[in-house]
This record gives structure tokens, C-alpha cells and sequence, in this order.
């Protein structure tokens, strides 16, 4: 059984403080687009654009010299723009799972914008995309992608858990019909399920072999779900999305480096 949570971490001034943050560095979201198989990775498309961007490198995302370049490209405006909302997340997040800091070596956690960007139109593909179950369902593994770094941690002697790692997901704006988390083959997980209509939506559509997923997790603007260890997820899918709707989350993974969780994404 994997621990997990759902904790209250900003109130509704909170939320659109952090909301007017995003939407001023609207010109350092980066397109990422639809998933295109393993070698293409989220390449946008020129032929079908869809709304999706994130502020700041993202582990799955960008890999070795990539994710170097766009940290440090990006991590003195997103560290200075959102130093109040990283306090809040760190404190609440210690008052629930113990000592956490953002690393100082990593991109430290970032947005996922699935929104077109302040006073654009949304983009034609979006809708069809995102409310089909198109993410891919997965472990999260972000740990194994930075490997030299923790080996140099324990070369000078700190103490590295890569077995006990940590996922949140911070909602800050929601569909009007729901926006979640589904996930397989977890019981525990199982009591957040509001069994309500978005709920019952994700279960009905098709997974392939996967089967419907066993808990659809919901996020509400202002709380945080985290949990730690092995979880088989996916991003659930949007319900009849509105032209307005936005779904708008701060991510990040931890590992627990001397009894520390650093926080990145």
C-alpha cells in the first residue's frame, strides 16, 4: 500500500494570486503539444496545435542537456514570480510528510497549462484531444533520470531513498465538469473517489488492455494530492469541455535525500 494524501494549501485569494502569476508569464510557457510515441516525445504540431504548455523543465519532458538548458534559462523568474506559492506548498507539505526544501540542483516544481494563452482563442485540436485518454498510463520514474546526481550525493556521503519517492499535483483551476487523476491497481486510493458523474465519465470510456481505472482522483482548485510510491496513473481525461475551461496544476516529484524530501519536477 503506497501513502497518500489530499491537503488544503491555498484558499480561493491563493489560487488566483498564484492564477494572475501564470497568466503574466504567459511568454515562458512552453508548447509542448500531443504525444507522439516514445521517439517524438510532446512535439507540437503545426498540423494539429493543441493547448497544452508547462513553465519550467519537466523531467518526462526534456531529457539530459535539455532539461539543463531550459532550468537554467527559466529557474530565476519562476524561483523569483512564485517564491510566495513554493513557501506555502513547502510548509504544508512538511507539516504533512516532514522536512522538504526545493532543490537547488533541480528544475524546481512546474506548471502544466492546459489553456490557450491569455487573449487567444483556444486552439481547434485541444478539445477532441484532451477529452480522450490519450496520456499515457504509467509509473512515474522521474528519480532514474537524474541518477548522476543522487550517485554524487552518496559520494559525499548523504543518505538517498530512491525506492520511497513522491508525486503532488497542486490544482489551481478545473474544468467546470471535473479534472482528475484515474488510477489502477491501487485499493487505497480508492476512498477519494467521489463516484460522482466526472468520475463515472472516465470509467466509461475505453483503456485498451488496462481495463477502466479502478479510482478517478479529483482535483479541486486550492488542494494538493500526493502520494508516495509505485502508483499506476494516468491524467484523466476532460468532460465536454467548455470553450473557457482551464486546467491549471503545479507538479512535482521528492526524493528524501538525508531525511529531506527535495522537491522538483
Amino acid at each position: 500500500m503506497i501513502e497518500s494524501g489530499i491537503i488544503d494549501v491555498f484558499d480561493e485569494e491563493g489560487v488566483n494570486y498564484t492564477l494572475e502569476q501564470v497568466d503574466a508569464l504567459n511568454e515562458w510557457w512552453i508548447p509542448r503539444g500531443m504525444y507522439g510515441g516514445e521517439k517524438k516525445g510532446f512535439a507540437p504540431s503545426e498540423d494539429t496545435p493543441i493547448d497544452f504548455y508547462t513553465i519550467g523543465p519537466a523531467t518526462y519532458l526534456d531529457r539530459g542537456m535539455v532539461y539543463d538548458m531550459i532550468k537554467e534559462e527559466t529557474q530565476e523568474v519562476i524561483r523569483d514570480w512564485f517564491d510566495w506559492t513554493y513557501e506555502t506548498l513547502v510548509y504544508c507539505l512538511w507539516q504533512e510528510i516532514g522536512p522538504c526544501v526545493i532543490s537547488s540542483d533541480l528544475g524546481a516544481p512546474g506548471f502544466h497549462v492546459f489553456s490557450a494563452k491569455p487573449g487567444e482563442p483556444s486552439k481547434p485540436a485541444s478539445k477532441e484531444y484532451l477529452e480522450r485518454p490519450v496520456a499515457t498510463i504509467h509509473f512515474d520514474e522521474q528519480q532514474s533520470s537524474h541518477q548522476a546526481l543522487w550517485d554524487d550525493y552518496i559520494d559525499h556521503g548523504a543518505t538517498v531513498d530512491l525506492e520511497n519517492c513522491l508525486s503532488f499535483t497542486l490544482c489551481f483551476a478545473a474544468p467546470k465538469n471535473g479534472c482528475g487523476l484515474s488510477t489502477w491497481g491501487e485499493e487505497s486510493v480508492k476512498c477519494y473517489d467521489l463516484n460522482d458523474d466526472y468520475s463515472k465519465h472516465v470509467k466509461s470510456l475505453v483503456y485498451g488492455g488496462y481495463g477502466s481505472p479502478d479510482a478517478v482522483i479529483p482535483y479541486t482548485p486550492g488542494k494538493l494530492f500526493y502520494f508516495i510510491g509505485p502508483l499506476k496513473h494516468q491524467m484523466s481525461p476532460g468532460f465536454d469541455l467548455g470553450e473557457n475551461d482551464r486546467r491549471i496544476t503545479l507538479q512535482g516529484h521528492g526524493v528524501k535525500v538525508n531525511d529531506v524530501w527535495e522537491l522538483y519536477f
